[in-house]
């Protein structure tokens, strides 16, 4: 169990195999460093593209400007209420048209029918290099909608309540576990890992689903039939589910036609901004074929998972998250028919109690602690048992 946990640390996002400390040698840590200055650098090419779409569509040069001002940080962490000034906690997403695209056009995201269900297939698979890593799972889940709380005016908003503004309404959406196993046909897998997993079954994910088809307010709830060192795992599906949907414009898109959605979350307990840039590459019988890259940043340097820090606290020095990804949705559908997604992470941790003007001017390395791993979902629906529109979708 405690390499299970260990292999899980972040949930869908990342993992610490064997919470690799570097203590080796100075050699190391500069071979890190130089490795971590490499990914800084990808960063602000990808950072700049993203840029680019931000700006050609904004209202004025006064919000140009003042994009270029803020905007993602190079090291992957944003400062102290910067991540606040980007977007807010609770703040609808925000989403940037670049390009409408060519057309035939069409209308994508949308929140599903209350009383719809669907059944789907989830994969994950976890790559820690070094031959470490988890044979790929797969879940069989059920999904069923069913009608938003309501906000009581004048009072706290409660926890797990759906966000207001523009992602007020839409639906509640409950996936259900009905299956879960180790899918690695020809490979030897230790029976009781099998068994441990098996167990998720009647495991819940709970997320709204606002009319933009943006998920929010994720939460999970492992079966009966698990302990509390599995909550890790349960971060694994909710992750999964919730990265794999996005919000998206109002206007209908072609070919060619890209936007940027810009989402905060947790993700795996970490507070992180996620940007993402979406482009239209195929359109067939009004389903839409997209692409995906985006960038995600921590809002802050804090890292508590107890699970990994052992009681020591930690906190980010460095940070570089990306992901990339391939959707096929069709015309106003809540719900990608089938959605490939990659996450690949790299970080660099140190102590907590480290005073900020030691590690700018003398970092230690002996006190840093390195983090690499990636992973992959697949997400299919396998069958609507209610349909999932209010509405067709349209072709324009």
């Amino acid at each position: 169990m405690k390499r299970w946990i260990c292999i899980v640390l972040f949930g869908g996002l990342a993992a610490m195999p064997g919470c690799r400390e570097k203590t080796e040698d100075s050699t190391a840590a500069a071979d890190a460093g130089e490795q971590d200055a490499g990914i800084a650098a990808k960063a602000r090419k990808i950072d700049r593209g993203l840029a680019k779409a931000v700006e050609s569509a904004s209202r004025s040069k006064e919000t140009a400007a003042a994009q270029q001002e803020g905007g993602p940080p190079e090291s992957g962490v944003f400062d102290p209420g910067q991540a606040d000034r980007e977007l807010p906690p609770g703040q609808a997403a925000k989403v940037t048209v670049g390009a409408v695209g060519d057309e035939p056009r069409v209308k994508l995201g949308a929140a599903p029918r209350v009383g719809s269900s669907w059944r789907s297939t989830l994969k994950v698979a976890i790559d820690l290099g070094q031959q470490q890593g988890l044979p790929p799972l797969e879940f069989g889940m059920t999904f069923t909608a069913r009608a938003p709380k309501r906000a009581t005016p004048d009072a706290a908003e409660p926890a797990g309540a759906p966000a207001t503004g523009s992602d007020a309404g839409g639906a509640e959406v409950t996936a259900r576990v009905d299956r879960a196993e180790v899918a690695a046909p020809g490979r030897q897998i230790p029976a009781e890992l099998a068994k441990q997993v098996a167990r998720l079954k009647g495991s819940t994910v709970k997320f709204h689903v606002a009319p933009s088809g943006a998920a929010t307010d994720v939460s999970y709830q492992l079966s009966k039939n698990l302990d509390g060192s599995w909550d890790l795992a349960g971060r694994s599906l909710a992750d999964a589910l919730a990265l794999s949907l996005l919000p998206f414009p109002d206007q209908a898109l072609g070919v060619g036609g890209y936007f940027m959605a810009v989402t905060r979350g947790q993700v795996s307990g970490i507070s992180m901004l996620n940007y993402r840039m979406v482009k239209v590459e195929k359109i067939s019988n009004g389903q839409a074929s997209l692409s995906l890259n985006g960038r995600h940043y921590a809002t802050d340097k804090s890292f508590n998972l107890p699970e990994a820090t052992q009681g020591r606290p930690l906190q980010f020095d460095r940070l570089n998250v990306r992901s990339d990804g391939k959707l096929e949705i069709a015309a106003g559908q809540p719900f990608p028919m089938s959605s490939e997604l990659g996450f690949r992470l790299g970080a660099l941790l140190m102590p907590a109690d480290e005073p900020a003007s030691a590690a700018a001017s003398q970092p230690d390395p002996r006190q840093r602690m390195g983090l690499d791993a990636q992973i992959r979902f697949a997400l299919t629906v396998d069958g609507v048992d209610k349909p999932m529109l209010g509405e067709p979708g349209k072709v324009r």
